[in-house]
């Protein structure tokens, strides 16, 4: 597995705390602050292409072999403008979702 990490702007504040967890994936490459989804019948996680599924945060940048595992920002507050997520989704459905996982963006 390869894991690059970059400091960044990523973290937008700390009046919460930064939950993280590894995750098994499927195979890809992941950036950091890219949103991730989360299937619970396969128990992998995978980009983030519909808000329903919406798990998580990349912690930083990863490129994973099937069944490898990342660590995933679980809560806490990013910088808007360091996340990277599909284009089909739109802004105003991810911070809906996001809200109940005490995942905030500024």
């Amino acid at each position: 597995m390869g894991e690059i990490h970059r400091p960044g702007n990523l973290k937008a504040g700390l009046e919460l705390p930064f939950l993280t967890k590894k995750i098994k994936m499927n195979a890809g490459k992941f950036e950091q602050g890219e949103l991730i989804e989360y299937d619970y019948s396969t128990e992998k996680g995978n980009k983030c292409t519909t808000v329903d599924n919406l798990f998580g945060v990349a912690t930083d940048t990863f490129d994973v072999k099937d069944n490898e595992y990342i660590t995933v920002y679980l809560m806490g507050i990013f910088n808007k403008n360091e996340i990277k997520k599909e284009k089909s989704l739109e802004w105003k459905d991810i911070e809906k979702a996001a809200r109940p996982l005490n995942i905030f963006f500024k």
